[in-house]
């Protein structure tokens, strides 16, 4: 549905209650700035299909004065730092496509979002070790990932602290 521009642009003559009604019943193609009651609801909803532009747009508004948002480095940290669970429960419920179409230019995703990355098994390995290449944060201790064969994506990835500990954790699981 290519319809919200068209609501966002005529909420006036269409009367916001009647136009917020429609949204529930939505999935729109193109989101865009200038409505905030309008955008709250579609995200409320999750009433937009999965973009890069419509994460942007539904994401920058929620940041609260993080100007550093944008196009380039949107990643899964900076739409869990919205603490909108709306928006942050729809995004982890479609993580791997979410996952394939942020640029994160910065590679900046933090501990705690590499380890869920990490954890995740809707993600498929490939898509885990293509995503996490290259951040800068790494995890502190490979005994926070829940299973054998995410050691080897976590180390594939270089997400993990080469540590003396890490190395005789990963081999210690490896071998037995």
């Amino acid at each position: 549905n290519n319809n919200y521009i068209f609501l966002a642009d005529h909420i006036d003559g269409i009367v916001l209650d009647k136009a917020l009604s429609l949204i529930p019943n939505c999935k729109f193609e193109t989101l865009s700035e200038g409505n905030d009651n309008l955008l709250d609801c579609v995200i409320e909803y999750c009433s937009y299909e999965i973009n890069l532009s419509n994460l942007f747009i539904a994401t920058k508004p929620l940041c609260k004065g993080n100007t550093t948002v944008s196009l380039e480095n949107l990643n899964y940290s900076r739409i869990y730092e919205t603490q909108n669970e709306d928006f942050v429960s729809y995004i982890q419920n479609n993580l791997s496509e979410v996952l394939s179409i942020l640029k994160d230019g910065n590679k900046d995703e933090s501990k705690e979002n590499i380890l869920y990355i990490l954890n995740s098994p809707d993600i498929n390995n490939d898509l885990k070790i293509q995503y996490l290449t290259g951040q800068h944060n790494c995890i502190d201790n490979l005994d926070q990932i829940t299973t054998i064969e995410t050691y080897d994506i976590a180390i594939k990835a270089k997400v993990a602290k080469p540590t003396w500990e890490n190395v005789q954790f990963y081999y210690g699981h490896k071998i037995t």
